[in-house]
């Protein structure tokens, strides 16, 4: 299994909640890629959910040292001061996510809840007019991915499917 699938693994193990399992992959990765800031970010995500807070603030700053433009490690930074009631700095950090990557459907998510909650109904309805539009587009993405992957699948099997199917015939031919 590569790096990415592995990757995916412990998204898919993150989605479940299974922080423990997400956790153990996530560090075989980065164990032998210290730099795969994807991994370190979702780390930071595990760290945040088993409430590790300091852990998953350093996650979230090696990312951005690493790369700086990563947004969702921005969001992920927003999303702890917002957590601390410090909704400003929240509202910051989710602006520069944006400024970084116009698409990153989470920062649009997370400003609208912000605006609603502060009673700024028109702010909220913008950016979740925002949100709706480019996690559509993720989602879009996503299926088109995961269509590849399963495409590259499918071919793998009608090789073997093909290669059962001459073996069968050669069969065949040395029985008559």
């Amino acid at each position: 299994m590569n790096l990415e699938e592995r990757y995916e693994d412990a998204c898919r193990a993150l989605e479940y909640n299974k922080l423990e399992d997400a956790q153990i992959i996530l560090e075989a990765i980065l164990s032998e890629a210290p730099d795969y800031y994807p991994s370190i970010n979702k780390l930071g995500v595990v760290y945040t959910r088993k409430k590790q807070l300091d852990a998953a603030r350093s996650c979230f700053n090696k990312v951005l040292a690493i790369n700086p433009d990563y947004a969702p490690s921005i969001v992920n930074l927003g999303n702890l001061f917002f957590e601390d009631g410090n909704d400003e700095a929240a509202i910051e950090y989710y602006k520069c996510s944006i400024g970084k990557d116009t698409a990153y459907h989470m920062a649009y998510y997370n400003l609208a809840v912000l605006y609603k909650k502060k009673g700024q109904y028109d702010e909220y309805m913008r950016y979740l007019r925002e949100y709706k539009r480019f996690y559509k587009q993720f989602i879009n993405g996503k299926q088109q991915h995961r269509g590849i992957r399963l495409k590259k699948k499918l071919g793998c099997l009608t090789d073997i499917i093909l290669i059962l199917t001459v073996i069968g015939c050669i069969i065949v031919v040395l029985m008559i």
